[in-house]
Formats: C-alpha cells, structure tokens, sequence
C-alpha cells in the first residue's frame, strides 16, 4: 500500500476559523455524485475529496482551516473535525468491491499518519437517515469521540444525512493489517510509530528501537512482535 499523495486545488470558499481537535477525529462523507467537484461551484466543501478505486486524493481546504460539510448543524459541528468526502453512494457502501475497500483503508492510514487520528472506528453497522437514527450522537459526545466516524454519526435531533452509509469496517481493518507494511516514505513510517507508542497499550517499550529497524525490513522482530501487535490493535474490537 503506497501512501498517498494529495493535489491542493482549493476552493471558492476560504475557510473557517479551526478550533482544533476536541480528540483526533476524520469524518468520512460520500459525495453522492461522480466526479471531482469544480472548485468555484462547491460552496460546501471537505478538507479532502478522495477517490477509493484510483486512490487520487485532492485537497479543497487547508487543515489549518474547518471545512463546511457540516454546516447545516446549528452546532457548527465542522469546527473540530477533519472531514473528507468519498466517491460513492451510502446506500452503495456495503456493496463495493475490494479495490475500493483497499483505497478507503490507504485513506485511513494517511490520515492516522499525517493527522494522528487513531485507529478506531464509530459503528457504521446501522447507519440510517433521520435526525434521530440510533447512531447519532449529541453535540459532547461527537466532540469527545476520537478516531473515524461518518456525516451520519452526527447532529443528533439536528441532522438527518446517513453518510457514508454502512461502511464495512472489518474489510477496512483486513486491507489496514495486510498493506500498511509496504511501501511507507520513512518520515510517515516514524511517525506511524511514534503514534502507535503514544496512543496504544499494545506498544509499549522504546519507539526509536523500531525506528532504527526500519534499516533491517527482514529482522524477525518485525513479523514476531511489531506487525502481530499492529494487526491485533487494528482488529480490535
């Protein structure tokens, strides 16, 4: 799984001002249409717009920005999350082949990469419309949640959108274990690590040992500890 690489293209719409992150969090949205959308026509954009089947990633708002994929929640939910929009439909979600699951968890390990948003996932088994769907969560609940959660997880009582629908976390996780080991730029490889140390008590010990075995990809150590602990923290729960 190569890491990806995003295109700015910017957008008509400047930003917002950026609260940070309440806890590391990436809202996953589908765009409902195909095509990337034209930047002087969207006056609702995502940091991000990313296609899964050609793991080409464009970025529409700097992250030292919020976006306005949100914004139709009188909370302003948009000011705390990282937010990208996806090629597909939620009611599709469940249905498309691994070649997209394979570029949706390339998208996820970007952004536990570059934006430390942790491997944790909120339950997309029963995402469904309507401002008062199960899953949704209220205004403390979505700021207190980190990890990656969809459109559909918030505003409740307030939002009705179900995007990006029942995304299968477990064929994420599958792609997640099986590529993340390949080819990594050894700056996003160290800070995978660091962030692993940091947030996982499956990691525990000294994180520039391993750092300095990057220089030794064929050292038993990596198939005997590091990449089992890696694969049972992602399939976790």
């Amino acid at each position: 799984m190569k890491m990806l690489e995003p295109v700015w293209v910017g957008s008509k719409m400047p930003g917002k001002p950026w609260n940070g992150f309440s806890a590391p969090m990436c809202v996953l949205h589908t765009l409902e249409f195909s095509g990337f959308p034209q930047t002087w026509k969207w006056d609702s954009p995502s940091h991000y717009v990313y296609n899964p089947l050609t793991q080409e990633l464009r970025q529409y708002v700097s992250t030292t920005k919020a976006a306005y994929s949100l914004r139709h929640n009188r909370l302003e939910d948009d000011h705390f999350t990282l937010q990208v929009e996806m090629f597909g439909k939620a009611g599709s979600m469940p249905f498309y082949s691994d070649q997209y699951y394979e570029g949706v968890a390339a998208l996820v390990s970007y952004v536990n990469v570059k934006y430390g948003v942790p491997l944790h996932f909120a339950d997309f088994s029963s995402m469904k419309a309507g401002e008062n769907a199960a899953q949704r969560m209220t205004a403390t609940e979505s700021q207190m949640f980190s990890g990656f959660m969809g459109h559909g997880h918030f505003g409740k009582g307030v939002d009705a959108h179900w995007d990006p629908g029942m995304l299968d976390v477990e064929r994420v996780k599958s792609f997640l274990v099986t590529g993340v080991e390949e080819e990594m730029p050894r700056i996003l490889f160290e800070g995978m690590i660091d962030a692993l140390f940091d947030a996982d008590q499956e990691f525990q010990g000294d994180a520039d040992f391993w750092k300095k075995l990057i220089d030794k990809p064929n050292d038993p150590q990596w198939d005997n500890d590091f990449w089992p602990a890696f694969t049972r923290m992602v399939t976790a729960g």
